[in-house]
This record gives structure tokens, sequence and C-alpha cells, in this order.
């Protein structure tokens, strides 16, 4: 890699929403090799690379006018800290280093073995679990009581390459691929046992679905009036997870205060009032019954600006870094979208066509920068109206929702924001979202 007037920057990021709510470490065990450095950040004092990682970092190598690595790096998060210090060698020395390039040693290798690989691997015409590039042994326990032989069938990558199969002589036996091209022969073994005993549940753990909306993003907590599905997963005694619900097995959740939420529809919780609720899930398989508990917080509900607002049906955006635009309507203060640039647009789709005369904001750290912005709507999501132009907040303090009215009451049936980043760098960082429909 080269970067110029840039750099690789692998540490702690202790800052966030709140002091509970960090962006924390961001990466763990990865290897920097041999990095070329053409200009550093004007930041960052002829540094290209600092790592201060999870667990074992290492930087391999730099070479180039600006080469600098800093992997003596404490963060304020005293448990995220790197300990010991990452390893760097081979700064300012990566034109001796062999290979130049490890992303092209690897990337080699690997074509090599092209040839005699698999494109697909089933057992009794079901793709087989866990299977790697390079990995050329497996082993496949067959459940309880199997009396027929497994049936194995392979396909290589090179559509000229010879493939034969020798099939397992029975339900605990071997069989093996071989895939020959251009005389070379690679041999897959896959190894059949079958389970000594039936399979039995040995726990069963539980959990908020964030797939769907309800939950905050951080911790187990849920807000008043808000609804968070529930999901489980039970461990077999022969060490397989498997989800029940893919399994069609039963799983019941209670609750041990009903006053502070209820379960409905079979795993979702509706909570009701502030507090602590323990859920408990069970389950039964094959005359086993499993159970586990857990605490979950219920907090109250976040304040939404005064007036009647509009119902939202969805929320999209032009782009993203895994901040996602349907967290602007989930009514969580930990939760955010972001994406970097001008021009980026978070765009808001109403429920029904309603005429608006405002928008409510609640900016991501808003209280410490100001953000640039307009607001276009349109009623056919097709011809936008600009409606506030290079609007810029107001950094209250502390931070809060503000508003911004319009010139005059339009009919919305999709509201556009385009944001232009704020005074510090080019992030577009929203918490929540409001449209107010406009008074008759």
């Amino acid at each position: 890699m080269t970067v110029n007037g840039d750099g690789i920057s692998a540490i702690t990021r202790d800052y966030g929403s709140s002091a509970t709510n960090r962006h924390g470490v961001v990466t763990t065990e990865s290897v920097f090799w041999n990095t070329t450095g053409l200009a550093a950040h004007s930041s960052k004092n002829g540094i290209i690379v600092e790592s201060e990682q999870f667990g074992n970092g290492y930087v391999i190598g730099t070479k180039g006018p600006v080469n600098g690595v800093n992997v003596q790096i404490t963060g304020s998060i005293p448990e995220a800290d790197t300990k010991p210090f990452d390893m760097a060698e081979g700064v300012g020395e990566g034109d001796r280093l062999s290979p130049q390039s490890l992303f092209e040693d690897q990337y080699t290798r690997r074509e090599s073995q092209l040839a005699t690989g698999l494109a697909s691997l089933l057992v009794n015409g079901e793709p087989l679990d866990g299977v790697q590039f390079l990995k050329t042994a497996y082993t496949v326990v067959l459940p309880y009581g199997t009396k027929d032989t497994p049936t194995l069938e392979a396909t290589a990558l090179a559509s000229d390459a010879v493939v034969k199969v020798e099939q397992s002589a029975a339900p605990n036996g071997t069989g093996t691929i071989h895939v020959t091209k251009n005389g070379q022969t690679q041999d897959y073994k896959v190894t059949f046992q079958v389970a000594a005993n039936p399979a039995l549940p040995k726990s069963i753990s539980l959990s908020p679905d964030r797939s769907t909306l309800g939950w905050r993003v951080t911790s187990d907590a849920i807000s008043v009036g808000h609804e968070g599905t529930l999901k489980s997963l039970i461990t077999l005694n022969n060490g397989e997870t498997i989800d029940p619900v893919q399994a069609g097995l039963i799983v019941k959740y209670k609750v041990d205060n009903k006053e502070l939420g209820s379960i409905k529809k079979g795993n979702v919780f509706k909570a009701k009032k502030p507090g602590t609720v323990k859920i408990t899930a069970t389950s039964k398989m094959n005359g086993t019954e499993v159970s586990a508990s857990k605490t979950f917080t219920v907090l109250d509900a976040m304040a939404e600006p005064e007036g009647k607002l509009a119902a939202i049906k969805q929320v999209t955006a032009s782009a993203n870094d895994g901040n996602l635009p349907i967290n602007t309507m989930d009514r969580d203060p930990d939760s955010r979208w972001s994406a970097d640039g001008s021009g980026q647009y978070l765009l808001v789709e109403l429920e029904q066509l309603r005429k608006i005369d405002q928008v409510s904001i609640l900016f991501y750290n808003g209280n410490t920068r100001y953000s640039t912005f307009d607001i276009e709507v349109s009623e056919d999501g097709v011809y936008y109206e600009k409606i506030l132009d290079h609007q810029k907040s107001n950094k209250p303090s502390p931070n809060a929702a503000e508003s911004f009215v319009f010139p005059k009451p339009v009919k919305a049936k999709y509201i556009k924001y385009v944001g232009y980043g704020n005074e510090l760098n080019g992030w577009n960082s929203i918490v929540e979202f409001w449209a107010h429909v406009a008074k008759k």
C-alpha cells in the first residue's frame, strides 16, 4: 500500500456519543506489510502507520521518503489498551523485505492450486459445511442411528480437470475425491462418523434480535413503548449449535415482572415501564428441557419534538459507514446514520403524502460542531424542490434536537437531507429525524 498525505490508523477510537457508547477497538491481529509513504497526513508528523490493536498487531517494513511508525500508544479506554505494544520491524527498510508484496505472494501461491481445487463438495446432495479452499480433510458426524452409507459428489474449479470419487464403504468410513489436471493430483478426504448417542440439548441462550427495529444498539436495553424480537440458540451435547426455529423446536419466553413488559407473538418483548426485567427462555428436545435467563433494561422513551409528527415508512441513504439510515427513525439516542463526503444524502419516505412545515433533527455530537445541509421535498420521489439551502445547525448545549422551519408549508411524500459535512470534517451524522405536519 502507498499513502500520500494520508496514513494507516489502527488505533482505539475512544470517542463517541457518550462515555458508554464509544467506537472502541477498530482491528485485531492484523499485519501491515511493507507500506510505502510518499507523504504523511499533516497531523501525523511523519507517521504513516500507527497501530494499537487488540491482541498482537504487526507492522512489518516501511519504505519511501516518509516511513515513520508509532506503536507506543495508550488510549483512554484502559481495558482496550494494547499490552504488550504491537510489533514493528523493518521500519524504513522495506526495500530489503521479501516478498515485497505479501498480497501478491499469497495470491500467486493460491492461484497455483486453482488447477486442482474444488468448486463444490456435496454429501447426500447437500453442500458440506465448512468447506475451505485449501482444506483437504473433513470430518462429518452423521445422526445417531444412521444406517445408509452417505454419498459424495464433487466438481472441480477447472472445467478440464478430471474428478474421481471413491465412496465410503460404510456409514463409518472415509471417502476420497481425486482431482487431476496436467499430471498434478490433489486428494480430498471426507471421514464419516455416526454419532454414538442421540443428540440432546445441553444449554440454551437468548439475546435481542437486532436484525429488526426495537432494541437499543448498546447493551441489552429497550425503550418504553418499543417492541423487540428475542432469539435463542441451543447447544447440543455433541457441541453443535442449532437455531430452534430452523429445527422446528418451540421456545417459550417468560418475564418475571409483567408490569415492566410482556411477551407477545411468541418471541416479541413489549416494554411498558422503566426498570430491570428478567426473561427466561425454555425449550425441549428429545425429552430433555433446557432453560436460561437474561436480564434486560427498560429505559424511558426518547423525548420527541412537540407537535404532530408525520409517520415515517422507511429511510434510505446514498451511503453509510455501517451506521445505517434506518437508525434515524428508531428513536434510539445511541444509534445514528453517518456518511462521509459533501453531497451525501438521507432520504426519508413518509407513509403518506402530508403537508409539512418543518423538520427536526438530532445531530450526532451536534453540541460540538455545526452541520451544513439542504432540505429537498418531493411528492413522487422523482422531482424535488429545494426548501432549505445550505442551512446550518446551531450547536445546542447540551445536545438536543433542533427544528428548522420551512418558508411555507409544502406537500411531501419524500424528504431529502443533503449534507455538506460539518465545521470539523466531511462527516454527515444524524441521530434522529422527524417531519412535522403543518397546522391547519
